[in-house]
């Protein structure tokens, strides 16, 4: 089923459907390369339905400028177009509007559309992604991509460059000319390229594409968005890089008019759909809130969605609240924070929950983030709620999220995370305030009982899932792991409560009551948790042993000659770390 939160790669265990599709039963290579990409990330998945889009009659020089570009007949020539702003003034819906263009015109050669709180930002899945959506429309390349998948399977995990030239130089090269032309400067869309994992894997990413063009090993043209990362910038304007990149900038929107035609006509939807009379909403109301905007297509999309959102108290008085905030934004009109608009606007929308759904909120985001990986069901588990609490929860803040087909949250825009994982912006709010704390002593209340009951009947599921035949061991395997996630967040020392509870936890009791579980269980990161421990306790909680007899008792799957010590006296537990660092807390040769 799964073991490592790190290492496992399948968000979902049921795929989105794409345009995109490759059946044919005996091509096993491309049934793998299509299992190592991102299938969310590309521009038609089901998963990203519906896309931000630019709004009709807005962004069209921006259009027509991408588009020619795209399709050769524009007067910039250079094989990289990188488009960078800041965060919020539409990037993602030009590159979403561009590539369905491109699309309908056979041009569009593979997309990715990154993002960091949907985890779509796998930097091993970037060239996998685009290899199999290339393949998908060239069948001879599909054909040399299968085999040399079959012969080399390794290539799927292998390092950044051994992919790019696998996967895609490698194959492009034993084209024939006239199948090559098929797909000659046809368009990659990378979107969002700085929510990819890691700066250094940001640059890579660059540093391939800008060789392939110099050498011409690949016939594309590259589209790449983002935001005006110092990284990226040095990237893109190293003095080799510089004359083979079109860079435009796309700054906060000089066109209120382009905001206020957009706000205008989806309120204007929203009115006709709930049969409000004339003058609603006013045009001095549209022009407030075209202020409160601030130039930014991302707030003023969260507004439309907050207005026109259900459960609610209706439009007029959800437009009501949003006016209010006129007040308190031009009190804020000289701060320096870019951000300060929509952080105002998100604490407006956290206000309006009742505060019990807004502490359940705020657990949810919490737990998906550290079990996110391991999909909605386990987060449910954990905070013992019933599909239906789940989706009802979530579903109340339709201005910001949503639920996908597979119950996955996905977020309209990366800045409401940015927003919750920030105490500075968020505040009481912060998912890494009092939330983390009560959270972990929630948890640790929870194991605690069922230590000391010895037995995992106590537990209550809510959420039935048929193919789980032991729902409670699953609960509790998700409250270990959770516990291991919530206290090893680097920055967040433990509070004294929590301190108290681990000095008298059972450890011992973990194996015991997982003895027939079938996946395997890990602490992972070990000195993560042990730098959130007050010095004076670390000895006490979680430790390397230097005692020799332990090496006989050392197990296969064991690297290191010190194991770990969880707990103390009667409740410790001791454990081996594997290849990954990570320790072993229950060891199934196979796993489910």
């Amino acid at each position: 089923m799964f073991s490592h939160a790190h290492d496992f790669k399948i968000e979902k265990s049921t795929f989105t459907e794409n345009r995109v599709e490759i059946t044919d039963n005996e091509r096993s290579g491309l049934r793998e390369l299509l299992s190592h990409s991102m299938r969310d990330a590309f521009h038609d998945s089901s998963a990203r339905w519906p896309p931000p889009m630019c709004h009709p009659g807005t962004q069209e020089d921006r259009i027509s400028l991408i588009v020619d570009w795209g399709m050769g007949t524009s007067e910039h020539t250079e094989s990289i177009h990188w488009m960078d702003g800041p965060f919020g003034v539409g990037k993602s819906a030009l590159a979403q509007t561009c590539a369905e263009k491109l699309e309908q015109k056979g041009k569009l050669g593979a997309s990715l559309f990154f993002s960091r709180p949907n985890r779509r930002n796998n930097p091993t899945r970037v060239f996998p992604s685009i290899s199999y959506q290339i393949a998908a429309k060239s069948p001879p390349l599909a054909t040399i991509i299968d085999h040399s998948i079959r012969q080399r399977p390794t290539v799927l995990d292998a390092a950044l460059p051994t992919q790019f030239e696998q996967l895609l130089v490698n194959p492009l090269r034993q084209l024939s000319p006239a199948e090559a032309a098929a797909i000659k400067e046809s368009v990659i869309i990378l979107d969002g390229l700085d929510e990819l994992e890691g700066p250094d894997m940001q640059c890579a990413v660059i540093d391939l594409v800008v060789t392939s063009v110099r050498d011409k090993s690949t016939p594309f043209r590259w589209f790449i968005t983002s935001r005006p990362e110092p990284h990226i910038i040095r990237s893109m304007a190293a003095a080799d890089v510089a004359p083979l990149v079109f860079r435009k900038e796309l700054p906060l929107s000089k066109e209120d008019s382009e905001i206020l035609l957009y706000v205008t006509e989806e309120l204007q939807k929203i009115s006709t759909k709930h049969g409000l009379a004339a003058p609603w909403p006013s045009k001095e109301d549209i022009a407030v809130i075209v202020v409160l905007s601030a130039r930014l297509w991302a707030y003023a999309a969260a507004v439309v969605r907050f207005i026109g959102q259900s459960p609610s108290l209706g439009p007029v008085r959800q437009l009501s609240i949003v006016l209010a905030l006129a007040p308190h934004a031009q009190k804020n009109s000289e701060a320096p924070n870019p951000l300060a608009p929509i952080d105002l606007l998100y604490t407006l929308i956290l206000q309006q929950l009742p505060v019990e759904l807004k502490s359940l909120i705020c657990k949810i985001l919490l737990f998906r983030q550290r079990l996110g990986f391991l999909g909605p069901y386990w987060v449910s588990l954990a905070l013992a709620l019933s599909k239906v609490d789940f989706c009802s929860a979530c579903d109340s803040l339709p201005a910001v999220l949503h639920l996908d087909d597979d119950l996955h949250i996905e977020f309209y825009h990366a800045s409401f995370m940015d927003y919750m994982e920030d105490p500075k912006r968020s505040q009481d709010f912060c998912i890494y305030g009092n939330t983390l704390v009560i959270c972990r002593h929630e948890v640790l209340e929870q194991l605690n009982k069922v230590h000391t009951q010895g037995t995992v009947d106590g537990l209550v599921v809510k959420w039935e899932n048929p193919s789980k035949s032991d729902p409670e061991l699953s609960m509790y395997h998700a409250l270990v792991v959770l516990l291991e996630h919530l206290c090893s967040i680097t920055g967040y020392p433990l509070d004294s409560f929590t301190v108290t509870s681990l000095l008298n936890f059972q450890f011992n009791m973990i194996p015991l009551l997982l003895k027939n579980y079938d996946s395997r269980v890990y602490w992972v990161k070990p000195q993560n948790t042990i730098a959130n421990i007050p010095k004076e306790y670390r000895k006490k909680i979680i430790h390397q042993s230097k005692n020799p007899f332990n090496l006989l008792s050392k197990p296969e799957y064991a690297v290191g000659n010190r194991p770990y010590i969880l707990g103390q006296g009667k409740n410790k537990l001791v454990c081996w770390a594997d290849k990954d660092g990570d320790l072993v807390l229950h060891w199934v040769d196979h796993p489910k």
